[in-house]
């Protein structure tokens, strides 16, 4: 066992990346199943977003392999893509000032 201070930034990164990529699947593997549950619309679009941060995420690994390759770019267009598509549900809900009261 290494003492924390003698491992890398570089490889700290690594494992935080590889962490997130596997939340990601687990998080779009769950809600695909939750959307099979309840057909909502809002769910799909969220289990799209995750899987498309997932792919982004992986693509991102073989950019490292291939630097000269245009993976690096198409990785973040994916990335951007499933952020979008992470808001749209969020995009619904109205953005009108709720009342709890009629006294104030």
């Amino acid at each position: 066992m290494l003492p924390l201070f003698l491992v890398s930034a570089v490889h700290i990164e690594h494992i935080l990346r590889s962490v997130s990529f596997i939340l990601l699947v687990y998080g779009a593997i769950e809600t695909i199943l939750s959307y099979f549950e309840g057909k909502k619309k809002g769910t799909i679009f969220v289990a799209v977003g995750l899987s498309f941060l997932a792919f982004g995420e992986f693509l991102g690994w073989y950019s490292f392999v291939f630097p000269e390759s245009i993976l690096y770019y198409v990785s973040i267009s994916i990335k951007i893509a499933g952020l979008i598509s992470l808001f749209i549900p969020i995009s619904k809900i109205p953005l009108t000032k709720i009342k709890f009261d009629s006294e104030f």
